[in-house]
């Protein structure tokens, strides 16, 4: 037995036309909608994208720094040997000890210059206060803030200063 029909408001011929328009509404408004959101959460992406690699770019940056600075602490450290080494080139005398101290003062040199360390240029360079460490003057011909003497090799490392250089400086003499 068939009931009564429910009458639907899309089932009447002028109720569809207006159903439609309306529906076709609803589902450009929905769309625009969704464009919208879509259209943020591709903005929101690619921010969360860029911030990830500016993230990973500065920890990696970091972590070479970290790296760096435990180096150059431990290179500076090894600068004294280096310099015990140097003295006892121009103390020993004997041919066959200064022969086997020479050796070793060319490994410890080729180990520095594998880790990028560099010497200080100093005698006759101009003074620097960020490469070198004035310990005296000395009234002399030459320009004033002439490197006269050095004390103390200093040493930069990638750019980095280990230690700087102990000297003695040009003045100008007294009139």
């Amino acid at each position: 037995m068939a009931g009564p029909e429910e009458v639907d408001e899309n089932t009447s011929d002028s109720g569809k036309e207006v159903n439609s328009c309306r529906n076709e509404s609803d589902i450009q408004d929905r769309f625009d909608g969704l464009a919208r959101e879509h259209g943020q959460l591709n903005d929101r992406f690619l921010r969360l994208a860029a911030d990830f690699e500016n993230y990973r770019r500065q920890v990696a940056k970091e972590r070479e720094n970290i790296i760096l600075f435990a180096e150059a602490q431990l290179i500076g450290e090894f600068l004294t040997i280096a310099d015990d080494v140097d003295r006892a080139v121009a103390a020993v005398r004997d041919d066959r000890t200064k022969e086997g101290i020479l050796l070793i003062q060319r490994n410890i040199g080729a180990l520095l210059a594998r880790h990028g360390v560099e010497k200080i240029a100093t005698p006759g360079k101009k003074f620097d206060p960020a490469l070198h460490e004035a310990l005296c003057n000395e009234a002399s011909a030459l320009d004033e803030g002439t490197i006269l003497e050095e004390y103390e090799t200093g040493y930069t490392m990638k750019k980095m200063l280990l230690r700087p250089a102990k000297v003695k400086i040009a003045m100008k003499p007294p009139e």
